[in-house]
């Protein structure tokens, strides 16, 4: 679907023609004063949460303009609300889930990204925190999880940052969100999707699910991409290693690592055990 551009006091837009937003910013103001913010994260670069708009919400991200640079950025498409919506755009087409973008508008002092504001979901990390590493429920949100990061590497996307934490959870759909690192690439091959399979495997490790899981996540995403596992379990072993030993050092986390070949989990000791 084609979006909608347009120029308003002091800013201009990119929007999906079907987005609630799109009446707000033909008004010629962005936000209008009748908008409501709810913020949930705030720093010095990017302040995020949801905007309600008549009856409806949308989720935003709202980044602080640089005056010199952000021209530039604008530009050349480098700054972070072209990058978001140049990104989300692709992915839409590409039939990845990912919440739906609705618009971005560049400003003066402020840039905002707005998409669908995902009630009532829960992160992946969280929900298999309450079902337990072992449970059936866990390994078919795995699986959907898999398939969502094959089509999204097929895209020609690397995520940049997928840990758990960024997957969301409703209805038993598991959808990507914080794309704020993903690049585009020609192709995603073994040593794109590297870092990506990693953070994934990282994540479920740390959460106790075993080695047997963790080779069957590469062979799902092996035959789903017309890869050979073995193209994959060198280089992904080596960026997990990299990965705990941030997690060790910066939060304290437990130690984990991919074995060469699946391992039963006899004693049923969680994965976070230090390699012998």
């Amino acid at each position: 679907m084609r979006a909608i551009q347009g120029k308003g006091h002091g800013f201009q837009y990119a929007c999906s023609p079907d987005s609630p937003a799109l009446a707000a910013l033909d008004g010629g103001r962005w936000p209008p004063s009748s908008v409501t913010l709810k913020v949930i994260k705030k720093n010095k670069k990017v302040c995020s949460g949801f905007i309600s708009l008549g009856s409806t919400s949308l989720f935003f991200k709202r980044f602080t303009n640089h005056p010199w640079a952000s021209g530039l950025q604008r530009m050349t498409g480098c700054d972070r609300v072209s990058h978001n919506w140049r990104v989300t755009q692709r992915l839409q087409t590409h039939g990845v889930a990912i919440p739906a973008p609705h618009a971005a508008i560049w400003g003066q002092d402020t840039s905002w990204y707005l998409s669908e504001a995902i009630m009532g979901a829960a992160t992946m990390e969280a929900a298999v925190r309450q079902s337990g590493p072992a449970a059936s429920k866990t390994t078919g949100l795995c699986k959907t999880a898999v398939d969502q990061l094959i089509r999204l590497h097929d895209a020609g996307v690397v995520h940049g940052d997928l840990k758990w934490g960024n997957l969301l959870v409703q209805n038993g759909r598991v959808l990507i969100t914080d794309l704020d690192s993903a690049r585009i690439k020609p192709r995603v091959g073994p040593s794109a999707a590297t870092q990506d399979l990693a953070r994934f495997l990282v994540s479920g490790l740390e959460l106790g699910l075993d080695q047997q899981w963790a080779h069957e996540v590469i062979q799902q995403y092996a035959a789903g991409r017309a890869l050979r596992p073995e193209e994959l379990i060198g280089r992904v072993q080596r960026s997990i290693e990299r990965i705990s030993a941030a997690h060790q050092q910066r939060y304290g986390r437990p130690p984990v690592y991919l074995a060469a070949e699946p391992t039963p989990d006899r004693d049923r000791q969680k994965n976070h055990c230090e390699r012998r």
